[in-house]
């Protein structure tokens, strides 16, 4: 069995230009940063614990630091960082599932992973990339996988440990995930 490091990540991404990134930048941040402010006040509105009490501080400026990056975020990865906030929610029902946005073109590996004790396999792939599967995977992007999805914890929103490990397979695919590696 080969192992594989898979660091031909961005190669088969296309690189198109999404619906909010053709507008101009003062336009995108302002967008950004009203989504950020009205995603508070949902939380703060509709959450069952924070209806009742403060958001955290850590989330607020958590979300003002992030409205200060915005210009410097591709919009994928602005779906990331807001699953991030979403995070300090603690717990599983609250969430952002980037593939579901309707303005943002959201590209991922055209590969499918499974998290098994003894690593990160390939259990499923386009047509041209079927002989991968059934390959581990060591690195994406030159990255170790156990420390991706060890960094999900931070940012995936859970009940339990078994969370990250259910959602990880298709956070790996993301491109906006391996942004904020570099």
């Amino acid at each position: 069995m080969k192992k594989y490091a898979l660091n031909f990540f961005f190669f088969f991404m296309p690189s198109l230009l999404t619906y909010s990134q053709t507008s101009p930048v003062t336009e995108r941040v302002r967008g950004w940063s009203s989504d950020i402010d009205s995603l508070l006040v949902f939380m703060k509105r509709d959450h069952y614990v924070y209806s009742k009490q403060p958001l955290s501080r850590k989330l607020i400026t958590k979300s003002d630091n992030l409205k200060s990056n915005i210009k410097d975020y591709s919009d994928e990865r602005m779906l990331i960082e807001m699953e991030r906030l979403m995070h300090y929610m603690h717990d599983g029902h609250s969430y952002i599932l980037p593939f579901f946005a309707r303005r943002v073109n959201s590209y991922y590996l055209p590969i499918q992973f499974y998290l098994f004790k003894d690593g990160v396999f390939i259990i499923d792939a386009s047509e041209q990339y079927r002989a991968l599967i059934g390959n581990q995977v060591t690195r994406i992007n030159g990255i170790i996988v156990e420390k991706l999805v060890k960094d999900m914890k931070g940012y995936i929103h859970q009940d339990n440990a078994v969370t990250v490990k259910w959602f990880a397979p298709t956070m790996l695919r993301l491109r906006g995930v391996y942004e904020s590696y570099g």
